[in-house]
C-alpha cells in the first residue's frame, strides 16, 4: 500500500494493520506491534529509538510508527547475504533530508513555499524559504570543455537560537510580498543537524552581509 505525504507529520489519520506498509517519499509507516518491547524505547514526546544504540528511528502516533528510511537496514536471519537499504534513493541521513525537502516543495502547491523544520523535545527550529524551486544551473565537468545542466533550489534560511531568530530571509512585513502558509515538518536530531550544517557550508564562501 502506498501513501504520499508532503511532510514529516501526518495530516490524516490512518492505521496500518499487521503486515501493512505505507510508503511516503521520506519515511514509511508500520504497525507498532511489529517491534519487540525490548528492542525499542519510546520517549515522552513519542520519539522511537533503538534500545541498543539510542539511534532515532522514527516517531509513534496512535499505535503506528513512522520510520525514516536512512535509519533502517534490511537483513535476514536465514540469508546472511541478504540486506540493504529500504529506499533505492536513500542510503544516508543527507539523502533522506534531500528527498523530504524536495517532496515537501513539490507537494506544497506554492511557487515560493516556506517550510519550518522542527525537532521533538529540543524545540529546535530551522526556517527555509524556497526562493526558486526550479533553478537551472550549469556545471563544468571536463575542465571547461563541457557544461552539464542541472536543476537546483535557491533557498533562504534561518535557525532559531536561544529563542531569537537571526534571519537571512526577506522581511515578512515587506510591502508587496505575499507570503505562503508555513509548512511544519518534524525531523530527527540527526537530520536537523545535517540540514543546518549543510546549508551553512553552502554559504561559507559567500561575502558577509553588509
Amino acid at each position: 500500500k502506498h501513501l504520499r505525504k508532503d511532510s514529516g507529520t501526518l495530516t490524516e489519520k490512518i492505521s496500518p494493520k499487521l503486515g501493512d506498509i505505507f510508503y511516503s517519499p521520506a519515511f514509511f509507516l508500520i504497525n507498532k506491534q511489529h517491534f519487540l518491547d525490548s528492542a525499542v524505547k519510546i520517549s515522552d514526546n513519542d520519539v522511537l529509538t533503538c534500545s541498543d544504540c539510542d539511534k532515532h528511528l522514527g516517531e509513534v502516533n496512535d499505535g503506528f510508527v513512522s520510520l525514516w528510511y536512512y535509519s533502517i537496514k534490511l537483513s535476514s536471519t536465514e540469508d546472511k547475504e541478504f540486506g540493504g537499504q529500504t529506499h533505492p534513493l536513500i542510503s544516508s541521513v543527507g539523502d533522506n533530508f534531500a528527498v523530504l525537502l524536495e517532496a515537501t516543495v513539490q507537494d506544497s502547491g506554492s511557487r515560493m513555499p516556506r517550510i519550518v523544520f522542527k525537532t521533538r523535545g529540543t524545540h529546535k527550529v530551522l526556517k527555509v524559504w524556497v526562493m526558486d524551486k526550479d533553478l537551472t544551473c550549469y556545471t563544468n565537468i571536463t575542465n571547461g570543455n563541457h557544461l552539464a545542466q542541472d536543476k537546483m533550489m535557491k533557498l533562504a534560511f534561518e535557525e532559531q537560537s536561544n529563542g531569537k531568530l537571526e534571519s537571512s530571509a526577506p522581511d515578512n512585513k515587506s510591502p508587496g510580498v505575499a507570503l505562503s502558509e508555513e509548512i511544519e515538518v518534524y525531523l530527527s536530531e540527526e537530520m536537523y543537524s545535517y540540514a543546518v550544517r549543510g546549508m551553512q557550508l553552502c554559504c561559507q564562501d559567500f561575502p558577509q552581509q553588509c
